[in-house]
């Protein structure tokens, strides 16, 4: 049995901030002496952009997954949560290069194994960053018939800025298409983040209604983007997915809303009848023996005069939405 013990008191010291790898979302810290990983504390873990002033990022006090790198025990990577790597690449002012990318810890942060409290340190500069070179993929696709919308999710941070609509085509087939059409007038959200969500515009969502056999089910729905179509927050093209090798739509809501009867013109010169609705309609399910003149237009009164057509012919005028009869 020892005669003499003194036990030890002297806290860790943060001595390296070794790597940050924002493609893989770790980072690596060197002590002088060997650590707990129970006792890391995220929340006490400062990256800043500057060795003084800058800006400020603290990582969150959520679940991170933390392990030894070498065999003593003095270095520890920590994998960042979802959140803070999201947060991070959308902060362009900071970890985007080796020399905006800082490190400090307050005291406690992690401790060693006689249970001391890591020393608060200054602002270490990295010895070693990766810059994030992953090019973003489209992981989910969803095309809402009903309202209008396509939504895209891709597994990276997107630079909305750099998005090109006019390159999305949806045709009906995998590959060999029959049937295809590229977004020209269609709009989109322009926040940063994962998803895409596009607005399609009248003239667009008509045209898809009107190009046989797309965009009818799940099947017929298909998804091309080129390389180009979108970057993410660090500059770096998506995945390009080809017209021979298109991606099938996850989700597919179809058009359940009633096309409504906007206005009409009656011209009895030419005995032609101008309907307008509120989307492109069917022709062939046209007939004109539901169609009744009549005048008034109270539908809580009897008309004292009306008319049933018996025939007709339909014809569509330029912008596909407005028919005459």
């Amino acid at each position: 049995q020892a005669s003499n013990f003194t036990q030890d008191i002297t806290p860790p010291s943060l001595v390296q901030f070794s790597q940050l790898d924002m493609n893989a979302g770790t980072l690596r810290l060197s002590f002088n002496e060997p650590v707990t990983l129970p006792s890391f504390n995220a929340s006490l873990v400062h990256l800043q952009s500057m060795s003084t002033g800058g800006v400020i990022f603290d990582l969150s006090a959520g679940t991170i997954a933390v392990a030894y790198i070498s065999a003593d025990k003095t270095l520890v990577q920590v994998l960042l949560s979802a959140g803070d790597l999201r947060d991070l690449k959308l902060n362009t002012a900071l970890a985007t290069v080796q020399s905006n990318s800082y490190l400090s810890v307050d005291i406690g942060a992690i401790q060693d194994f006689a249970s001391n409290p890591v020393a608060s340190s200054s602002r270490l500069n990295v010895a070693s960053f990766i810059p994030d070179t992953t090019h973003p993929q489209v992981t989910y696709f969803l095309l809402d018939m009903n309202k209008g919308q396509i939504v895209l999710s891709y597994d990276d941070i997107l630079n909305l800025a750099t998005f090109s609509v006019v390159s999305l085509q949806l045709q009906n087939a995998l590959s060999n298409a029959g049937a295809k059409y590229s977004l020209t007038t269609s709009t989109f959200n322009t926040i940063n983040g994962y998803v895409v969500n596009i607005t399609l515009s009248s003239s667009d969502l008509n045209a898809i209604k009107a190009t046989k056999n797309l965009a009818l089910n799940v099947n017929t729905t298909y998804l091309v983007l080129p390389p180009n179509a979108i970057k993410s927050i660090s500059n770096i093209e998506m995945i390009g997915i080809t017209d021979t090798n298109a991606r099938v739509a996850d989700v597919y809501i179809a058009d359940t809303t009633l096309p409504q009867l906007l206005n009409f013109t009656f011209n009895l010169g030419t005995g032609i009848i101008m309907l307008a609705f509120s989307e492109i309609v069917d022709t062939s399910s046209f007939d004109p023996t539901i169609f009744t003149l009549q005048n008034t237009s109270n539908i809580y009164m009897a008309p004292t005069v009306a008319y049933t057509l018996r025939n007709g012919t339909l014809t569509v005028t330029a912008n596909r939405q407005v028919y005459n009869l």
